[in-house]
Order: structure tokens, then sequence, then C-alpha cells
């Protein structure tokens, strides 16, 4: 589900900004749901973003993580503490790979 309203508010919010972000665009990252607070991503693996024992790229994955994280700050962008926010972005990760992903 795509919160429609969410996303006019985010895009009028920041005019400037491109939604979604040229980089996600050029890997067909599909958002399937996107409400306050909640987003979720959708991707096929090509064959081109595989290491080279057949499983998706470190790399990728997140790359993939961290596009998804951005558009889930921009949910909630209209919140209070965000009032002066000209620009928005990841700032710091953390990620543990417990099992390959498979193409």
């Amino acid at each position: 589900m795509i919160d429609q309203k969410l996303y006019e508010k985010i895009q009028a919010k920041f005019p400037h900004g491109k939604f979604p972000a040229p980089f996600s665009r050029s890997l067909d990252i599909q958002l399937t749901q996107y409400r306050e607070g909640k987003v979720v991503a959708e991707v096929t693996v090509r064959e081109d973003w595989l290491n080279p024992f057949g499983i998706a790229h470190g790399g990728f994955l997140f790359t993939l993580l961290d596009e998804t994280l951005g558009a889930g700050a921009a949910t909630v962008v209209d919140k209070p503490v965000y009032a002066d926010a000209r620009a928005m972005t990841t700032a710091s990760h953390n990620i543990f790979f417990h099992s390959p992903a498979h193409p």
C-alpha cells in the first residue's frame, strides 16, 4: 500500500528532491509499502549484482537497505523534530549478514 497523500506531502516539503531517488530508480527498487513509519521495498537481483559465488553482493544489499531506510525516514519528516529540515540522509548503518540472498 502506498500512502499517496503522505508521498505528496514529502514532495511538497522538499520540492527540490527527486522521489524515488534517481539511484534507487536505476536499480529498479520498487516500494511496495509506503506509509508513516513503514516502507517495504522489493528488487529482483540481476546476475551482474552477484558476487563470485553467485550470491547477491553485500554492497548491493547494503544499498537496498540504505535506500529503504532513507525512504522510511522520509515518512516521518512532518514530525515537529524535523520542522527545520531542508534535506535528509541516512548517516550510520550496521549490517549483519546472516544468510545469503540468492537470485
